[in-house]
């Protein structure tokens, strides 16, 4: 026994809003986009080229650089929020579009991000005396 729609509800199914939504949405979230699926990497590179991105990443080599233990604490914070709003997204948009591809998980992002963050501490934690 084989589960058959009848015609109506294959109608009614190809008629519904979602397969309306996913068509403009890459053209609105990535207007560039090549239609090229989005790998890890390229998401992660897209995401470390965006503007809050490159002044992280400024504020992470100064904390690096003076080792300054709040200015780490700060730039951490910085990140941590910046992953909380890629990861977490409270578009609709976006699960469109990493469906139809133009956007990629961003898991290696937070992972780089998070190694960083766990580096940028250990560096600038006080050293013990010994």
């Amino acid at each position: 026994m084989s589960l058959r729609l009848p015609g109506w509800a294959a109608a009614l199914c190809a008629a519904m809003p979602a397969a309306a939504w996913s068509g403009p949405v890459c053209a609105v979230m990535r207007p560039d986009w090549n239609g090229i699926p989005a790998t890890l990497i390229t998401e992660a590179l897209h995401l470390f080229a965006s503007g809050p991105s490159v002044l992280l990443l400024i504020g992470t080599a100064l904390a690096f650089r003076l080792r300054h233990q709040w200015g780490a604490l700060a730039v951490v914070v910085g990140w941590a929020v910046w992953t909380s709003i890629r990861a977490f997204p409270s578009d609709v948009g976006v699960d469109l579009a990493m469906i139809e591809g133009c956007i990629g998980k961003p898991t290696l992002f937070i992972a780089i991000v998070g190694a960083m963050s766990i580096a940028l501490i250990y560096y600038t934690a006080p050293r013990q005396k010994e």
